[in-house]
């Protein structure tokens, strides 16, 4: 048994997002391991607190900058990772998109650089993590990277209900996943209109949320708000396709994605990143306007889906990554 440090720490007073990964994360790794989390709440100065642990697990350091005091708490991240290495500690950056989405900050990618060119292993929910790694940071990098799929969050399958709805498009509503091309494409496009779409999910740019309301056609539902799991479970049950719209200039892997394999449905995704590692259980699109052309009532790959669930489990998680140590 390991003494382990993971940032950063869940907090569910804070995260709003409905995202649960990390919660999942330090509980695969606590069923293993000894996590150390001494003074947690405070960011990134929790980490000098637990330099008692082994190993250091980092994820989403492009974030940094973006939290309270995250000018503070970038440079001590930047001094607790050489700080880490001095000790002889062993790191490891989990790599979960090729840059922030919602900015361009310099600052967000030196954490990216530095870590990367300092971690003892590099791990990437998707096949093109390992190129982008390599054209990024270099071959000496690339060759600590490790692509590991992301884990399923239950391995519970949820039956169909009465269809409801032709196409859904769910998740917090940003502006790089492309929500407002995808409308502009459907109001151009006849047979896209004839589609029963259901838009779902909190919007929290007020202004991006205003213009996709005002754009909207007649066809469309755009529910802004947060979804309590069991009415997202049943808006998907009642869908037949789940369409992704994601730039890919910024995404590797998608937590959304791998929610959705629980459902049996038809996957829609662009050509990248994990989207189109899980070919054939997503049909990946080469171009946008290539949405239009969704065949809603396509083959499901109920067996394919069934291995990946099996076989990406959290509780294998750990051991993925203690065997990379």
């Amino acid at each position: 048994m390991r003494e382990v440090y993971i940032y950063p720490t869940h907090n569910p007073e804070k995260d709003k997002t409905g995202n649960n990964y990390i919660l999942f994360f330090h509980n695969a790794f606590k069923r293993k391991h000894l996590v150390k989390n001494r003074f947690g709440r405070f960011g990134m100065l929790g980490l000098f607190f637990n330099l008692s642990a082994e190993v250091f697990i980092f994820h989403w350091v492009d974030l940094i900058i973006a939290k309270q005091k995250g000018l503070l708490q970038s440079v001590l991240f930047l001094l607790g990772v050489a700080l880490l290495k001095l000790m002889g500690k062993k790191v490891v950056w989990v790599l979960h998109n090729k840059k922030p989405h919602r900015s361009k900050s310099r600052i967000a990618l030196l954490c990216m650089s530095y870590i990367a060119k300092r971690s003892d292993v590099v791990i990437t929910h998707s096949n093109e993590g390992l190129s982008y790694v390599e054209e990024m940071y270099g071959e000496a990098v690339k060759e600590r990277t490790f692509y590991i799929p992301h884990p399923v969050y239950t391995s519970r399958m949820f039956p169909s209900k009465e269809i409801v709805w032709d196409i859904i498009v769910w998740g917090t509503i940003e502006r790089y996943k492309n929500i407002l091309p995808f409308i502009e494409l459907v109001r151009k496009n006849e047979e896209l209109r004839k589609l029963k779409i259901l838009i779902c999910g909190k919007c929290p740019d007020p202004e991006y949320g205003k213009l996709i309301k005002e754009r909207k056609t007649n066809n469309i539902t755009f529910l802004d708000e947060f979804l309590q799991e069991e009415q997202l479970i049943d808006f998907i049950a009642q869908s037949k396709v789940i369409l992704f719209t994601y730039r890919l200039d910024s995404v590797l892997s998608s937590g959304a994605l791998v929610y959705s394999l629980n459902f049996n449905k038809r996957i829609v995704g662009p050509y990248g990143g994990a989207f189109k590692d899980l070919q054939p259980i997503v049909s990946c699109y080469k171009n946008f306007e290539d949405i239009a052309h969704i065949e809603c009532d396509g083959a499901v790959e109920v067996d394919l889906i069934g291995a990946y669930v099996r076989d990406n489990t959290w509780e294998v998680l750990p051991d993925k990554i203690d065997s990379l140590l």
